[in-house]
């Protein structure tokens, strides 16, 4: 197994989060080994592995270290200029890659490389246990699929289409979702909210939605939580973290729908 995809992934996602910082310690890294003539490419064994680039990244950042004191101050209405603008993009650099780690460390042991092989098996798992799962709502049948004993005969059509907009500044956020939550005591009523599209309902699993935050001040969304006991009562986490400032929770407001 190549190492090349993951590891042009991981420069280009670190390099988008904070393309200064990630160069910095992305420099430090073992330069990969030529490729023998004629190869479409190096071998996985003469690529830098998983544990090249946390040796590289723990190296520069024992030597740079970052206050993670900084993630955790209130939004302020007054920016504070480059150095603050420079402290927010070293704190997400730094997360950025601590979340890759959790993800990559546990599946690449031993060795720092992935082994397609169990890759591949657990992803031609994904549409069997899918179907387990969608069989477990058979009696509910969220996604108003039909059933023929056990089997499940879906539609031909596809249950999601993209309806825009497409004509977002700079071609990002356009359509994204930072949160779907399912209502704990009907699985057909769903919340989703947007970086910038505020809170959306639907009541039939999905068919038709209905915008719910546009009366705020702002539409700007991060997250979601649904009152334990009283489903009714959303909690939202207002902004966004990329481009829409800082999510935070509102403490005392709550909105019920």
């Amino acid at each position: 197994m190549s190492l090349r995809p993951l590891w042009v992934a991981i420069v280009l996602l670190l390099a988008i989060g904070s393309p200064s910082t990630a160069q910095e310690w992305l420099s430090a890294l073992p330069r990969p080994a030529e490729a023998p003539a004629g190869a479409a490419a190096p071998a996985a064994e003469i690529q830098p592995s998983f544990y090249d680039l946390q040796r590289a990244f723990e190296t520069y950042y024992r030597q740079h270290p970052v206050d993670l004191n900084l993630d955790r101050l209130a939004p302020t209405v007054r920016f504070g200029g480059p150095k603050e603008e420079q402290d927010r993009r070293d704190v997400e650099a730094y997360k950025m890659f601590k979340r890759l780690e959790w993800l990559m460390e546990p599946r690449v042991y031993p060795t720092g490389r992935l082994d397609q092989a169990y890759v591949d098996s657990e992803r031609a798992r994904v549409s069997v246990d899918d179907e387990t799962l969608i069989l477990k709502q058979a009696s509910a049948n969220p996604l108003k699929l039909k059933f023929e004993g056990r089997r499940i005969i879906f539609p031909i059509a596809p249950i999601w289409k993209a309806l825009g907009p497409k004509d977002a500044i700079g071609g990002t956020n356009a359509g994204r979702v930072n949160c779907a939550k399912v209502d704990p005591s009907n699985s057909a009523i769903i919340y989703i909210c947007a970086p910038d599209g505020g809170i959306w309902k639907t009541t039939d699993g999905g068919l038709t939605w209905t915008p719910k935050f546009d009366s705020q001040t702002s539409l700007s969304s991060g997250d979601i939580a649904i009152h334990p006991t009283t489903p009714t009562t959303l909690y939202v986490a207002t902004s966004d973290t990329f481009g829409y400032g800082v999510p935070f929770w509102g403490g005392h407001t709550a909105w019920a729908w």
